[in-house]
């Protein structure tokens, strides 16, 4: 018989907001012991950028840029593992099967360039001897495709 795998559902279930984490994640695999195959499917819903706390950031082209949140994503990894003997398992893993480009995270701060990606210093004029900067959404960039196998020995 396969060996147990996880199904992991989480949901904040005591406000409609999520502060600094995605709302759903809905984690899966399947072990079949006859292929020695194992894959799993990651889901993450949309969340709110580090920053947005409050979960108001409404972009406006001027003063804030982007969404203030991160999108959901899906990603899917493969493995495969061959039992020899007892002591002997090799083992092959693809992470991101298909390559997807996805984000892990986000945070609202502070930027030097303008929408257009030009540098710009000071693009708001003085409010009270102070100089309002744009703020934009930065965003984490998830781990592309990995692939990697090897040998197991048990001694």
């Amino acid at each position: 018989m396969g060996r147990a795998c996880r199904i992991d559902w989480r949901r904040d279930l005591e406000s409609d907001h999520v502060v600094s984490g995605a709302a759903n994640q809905f984690l899966s695999c399947a072990d079949r012991r006859i292929r020695r195959r194992r894959d799993g499917k990651r889901r993450i819903s949309s969340a709110y950028a580090r920053g947005n706390e409050n979960n108001l950031h409404q972009p406006d082209g001027l003063y804030y840029l982007g969404s203030g949140r991160s999108p959901g994503y899906a990603v899917v990894n493969l493995g495969a593992r061959y039992q020899v003997t007892k002591w002997l398992q090799f083992f092959a893993q693809v992470n991101n099967l298909f390559d997807r480009q996805y984000f892990t995270a986000a945070q609202l701060g502070p930027t030097g360039l303008t929408a257009a990606g030009t540098f710009i210093v000071r693009p708001f004029a003085a409010v009270g001897g102070e100089f309002p900067v744009q703020h934009a959404t930065f965003y984490a960039p998830g781990a592309p495709r990995g692939a990697w196998g090897g040998v197991r020995i048990k001694f």
